[in-house]
């Protein structure tokens, strides 16, 4: 994802101490990129995000996320390297500024070793619960990454009964990717497939294996197989059986 969609909430969730927060995410490097441009995509996405907020649009995705009353909305930016200082300029004004309308605003770090699992894994559920609309009770986020090859869908079950198979949006796939990478350990290499089971945008499990890909889930090629763990090496005693039966 990058902040040049403008008009485009990345993500939402609640924090503990009842404020929302509406999280932008800017993939782009602002070391190597171009950072008038990217200085500008910034502007815009807060004022965004800020007439979200005082529209009532930000209130409203409060209650879908059963908040009844907000205390205040943080507005996050995050990035791989520190922000240039128009950006960090923009976030000392929103902050200055905009503190008596509940509004604050800061950066963090989108680096591989700042954020945790569970951090993407939030991001997930989100971008999820934003394709599939209103009208479910359940839905079921599935993966498989092996290799140069993938697979990756959103089952959903409606509150009529009826089940629905929804396509990925990009942003769910470059999330998952992410997930991926940030998963690997050089002893355990990192996960084949994956199911995240979301009852709602709060409430939801996520169960990824590094060993198992289940039956119903495209079979990997020979070719991703050794392509995987080269990728992603792991030591030999943690090949799983049925890899090792296929690369003989």
């Amino acid at each position: 994802m990058t902040v040049n969609e403008h008009d485009r909430i990345d993500q939402v969730s609640v924090g503990p101490d009842g404020r929302l927060a509406l999280v932008m995410v800017e993939e782009r490097s602002y070391r190597d990129g171009d950072v008038a441009v990217l200085c500008e995509d910034f502007r815009r996405k807060m004022n965004s995000y800020v007439h979200a907020v005082r529209s009532g649009y930000a209130e409203q995705l409060a209650r879908e996320r059963g908040l009844a009353e907000v205390a205040g909305v943080d507005i996050i930016l995050f990035c791989d390297t520190q922000p240039p200082a128009v950006v960090e300029q923009i976030i000392g004004l929103v902050n200055r500024e905009l503190s008596d309308e509940g509004i604050a605003a800061r950066w963090e770090s989108w680096a591989p070793d700042a954020v945790g699992i569970d951090v993407i894994e939030r991001a997930l559920v989100t971008e999820a619960v934003e394709m599939i609309g209103d009208g479910w009770d359940f839905a079921l986020l599935w993966v498989t990454v092996v290799g140069a090859s993938g697979a990756a869908g959103v089952q959903v079950r409606r509150v009529d009964g009826t089940v629905d198979n929804v396509r990925p949006s990009e942003g769910l796939l470059q999330l998952l990717t992410e997930h991926k990478r940030a998963s690997y350990d050089a002893e355990t290499g990192t996960w084949l497939s994956g199911q995240i089971s979301i009852a709602d945008p709060d409430r939801y499990r996520a169960a990824f294996s590094n060993s198992e890909i289940s039956e119903w889930m495209p079979s990997p090629s020979v070719d991703d197989l050794r392509a995987e763990f080269t990728a992603f090496s792991r030591p030999g005693s943690a090949i799983p059986d049925w890899v090792r039966r296929q690369l003989s």
